[in-house]
């Protein structure tokens, strides 16, 4: 039997050498470019993305301690005008057996953000509230009640961007609402 003999000249051994050319080098270059341009705004978009849903899950949270509230408040008879409901052992303040719109002796209690500081600079924990207010910033306002404001961290009380509560003091539902045109 034959075997057949392999003979490689000088130009036959370039081929065999491992590595990129530089054209092959360049052209990689050229698509990582291409997709870090159509890639990068699609990452900035879902961290504003991640941050409205932030605030809607905390819309979510006032409306369900909202009711939860007023639910105490229906048992323990106190419906009419300004009273105070025992929730998990702190006493939150009410008006019409909804809490009142203030950061300190209401919203924080139900929320269950007691730690969390009352701010109108730059909310620098996960979120920051401020309240007892008439006026809130994105336009919120009432003449007969009060209201708060729940704001991100990063972001200041006076910015357009958290979750307000404004308890009208009338006997209507709170206005529970998103403020998102300052994020």
């Amino acid at each position: 039997m034959l075997m057949p003999i392999l003979c490689l000249t000088n130009g036959d051994i370039g081929m065999l050498k491992n590595g990129f050319t530089l054209i092959e080098l360049i052209v990689v270059i050229c698509i990582l470019g291409i997709l870090s341009i159509v890639a990068v705004p699609k990452f900035i978009d879902t961290s504003n993305d991640a941050l409205l849903a932030q605030l809607d899950s905390m819309e979510a949270n006032i409306q369900s301690a909202t009711y939860r509230v007023y639910a105490k408040a229906v048992l323990q008879d106190k419906l009419s005008g300004s009273k105070s409901v025992i929730v998990d052992g702190d006493s939150v303040l009410t008006h019409s057996g909804y809490p009142i719109g203030d950061w300190d002796t209401a919203l924080r209690h139900v929320l269950d953000l007691s730690a969390q500081p009352f701010s109108t600079s730059i909310c620098t924990s996960t979120w920051c509230g401020n309240g007892n207010s008439q006026n809130l910033p994105g336009g919120i306002s009432t003449t007969t009640g009060r209201g708060a404001k729940i704001t991100p961290q990063g972001y200041a009380y006076t910015q357009v961007c958290g979750v307000y509560y404004m308890n009208h003091n009338d006997g209507s539902k709170p206005q529970i609402g998103v403020l998102t045109s300052g994020c």
